[in-house]
């Protein structure tokens, strides 16, 4: 409903945004899912662009891929918040995927979408983090070439898991 009421008043872009957007539906109904969700802002409206934004790599789906694949009006751009690609700053992150993960969803988003804009955010300095670590992801965007990566460093916040931890 508020899409159409959007669609009404001349919105020629719709952004989805969620912290993670692929966890899209796991609080409503049973079947509920963002693929559900695009295809129902498909069929419903002529919004030439939808765009989503954060997207978790545990949660990017072939069946989302396809769905980006065959139809234009989803933009194909995807933000998808890594973090980092060292398997042991990701364990220490309580990440539920590492460096293999990470490359075969990139090439799966290359298969599926050539040219697709990717983008990323990744974290420096965070506890317990090598040289070596920080090796590997420079290693790994020069491999990738991804479009636009934000680096940040890590900052400690009072009271969160990362708080606790040495180094």
């Amino acid at each position: 409903i508020e899409a159409r009421r959007l669609e009404e008043i001349g919105v020629r872009e719709l952004t989805l945004i969620g912290q993670d957007l692929t966890a899209y539906g796991s609080d409503l109904h049973a079947g509920s899912t963002l693929v559900g969700l695009l295809e129902s802002l498909l069929r419903e409206t002529t919004i030439p662009w939808l765009r989503l934004l954060y997207l978790y790599p545990t949660g990017i789906s072939d069946e989302l891929l396809a769905l980006m694949a065959r139809e234009e009006r989803i933009v194909p751009y995807l933000d998808i918040p890594l973090q980092h690609v060292s398997d042991p700053v990701l364990k220490r992150m309580n990440r539920r995927y590492g460096r293999r993960d990470i490359d075969v969803l990139l090439g799966k988003i290359r298969q599926w979408l050539p040219e697709c804009a990717i983008r990323t955010t990744l974290m420096v300095g965070f506890p317990g983090e090598t040289e070596s670590d920080v090796t590997e992801m420079v290693g790994f965007l020069e491999q990738w070439r991804l479009d636009h990566v934000g680096i940040f460093s890590y900052a400690d916040e009072e009271g969160s898991p990362a708080f606790l931890l040495p180094d």
